[in-house]
């Protein structure tokens, strides 16, 4: 439908995007903050989008990642942690 075009359309400026700016680790500016403010909304349509019935969980799914790769590319360098898959900080290595 259009709104999964819309979608659609969305990513891929911000991929271009992506691909034309050089990767300097700095902090947040005024660009990146709006950048994530549209993701945020991005992800909301796409829930509406999948309760709506206007796109299965396959199509939802794979543009969640998207949605994902997209704020870690917009956030500010060291804002992500990795997550530890048992919910403990690491011990000293020994």
């Amino acid at each position: 439908g259009h709104m999964a075009e819309a979608v659609r359309v969305s990513f891929e400026t911000q991929g271009e995007e992506r691909q034309g700016r050089p990767e300097e680790p700095q902090g947040a500016t005024e660009h990146d903050r709006l950048r994530l403010r549209a993701i945020t909304a991005q992800r909301q349509t796409l829930h509406r989008l999948r309760d709506e019935g206007v796109i299965g969980d396959e199509a939802f799914h794979r543009l969640e990642e998207e949605v994902d790769w997209a704020e870690l590319d917009a956030a500010p360098a060291g804002s992500f942690q990795p997550l530890l898959t048992d919910g403990a900080a690491p011990g000293p290595r020994t």
